[in-house]
């Protein structure tokens, strides 16, 4: 856990208490839906009210809280519409990242990255914690972005990963989950991408996303 007596030296107030706010959300010491109390928070830290409030702010403009009317802050609750949208989100970032990738001739260094974090991810999946499983899938998707080079484009995803893995991550920790089933698909999309076929890629990225969307769908209508 991540020790909140730091001293504030480096960077600002603001930033260090957004990094410890954000680290509590992603590791479930605030669980999704949860209030999160700045007087006390602020207390906690040793703080003033301000810096605290600065940081649920930007934390509420990356989308890991919502501000609540006279109660203060929420982490982060979607509804189903919104994960379908977020997960729709990250399947055309990916497939869009992968088909600038094979423009730019840039497959035989994405397939080396690949590679790599398969490997990892598959080391993971043997002794890892719940955390660092769902961050070695992403390590694996994140690879599109980080082989373009492309900082506006990391910095986008970046948002929107932080709220995919606070989803994934929560649905890892209530249930069995898919985890084995998303690594066999992580092999096929790598076998595609080795293939230079463009066609199979996009498709297999779309389901990797799509399939939860489809999951979702049939769970609802259960109840």
């Amino acid at each position: 856990m991540l020790d909140t007596r730091m001293n504030i030296r480096k960077r600002s107030t603001k930033e260090q208490v957004y990094e410890i706010i954000k680290n509590r959300i992603l590791t479930q010491e605030y669980e999704i839906g949860s209030k999160i109390n700045i007087y006390t928070l602020s207390k906690e830290l040793n703080v003033s009210n301000t810096p605290v409030r600065e940081a649920l702010s930007k934390l509420e403009t990356n989308g890991l809280v919502s501000a609540l009317p006279n109660t203060g802050f929420q982490v982060f609750h979607p509804s189903d519409s919104e994960v379908m949208a977020l997960e729709e989100t990250m399947s055309i970032l990916l497939t869009g990242s992968y088909i600038l990738c094979y423009n730019l001739h840039m497959i035989p260094e994405l397939t080396e990255r690949l590679e790599k974090c398969l490997a990892k991810q598959r080391v993971v999946l043997e002794s890892g914690t719940q955390m660092e499983i769902a961050l070695a899938a992403f390590a694996f998707d994140k690879t599109f972005f980080e082989t373009l080079k492309n900082n506006e484009l990391n910095q986008l995803y970046q948002i929107v990963l932080d709220k995919m893995l606070l989803l994934i991550y929560h649905d890892h920790m209530n249930g069995p989950g898919d985890i084995e089933e998303e690594f066999q698909e992580h092999i096929e999309i790598l076998n595609a991408v080795k293939a230079d076929n463009v066609k199979v890629v996009v498709e297999l990225i779309t389901y990797h996303f799509n399939r939860r969307i489809y999951m979702r769908r049939l769970e609802n209508k259960k109840h």
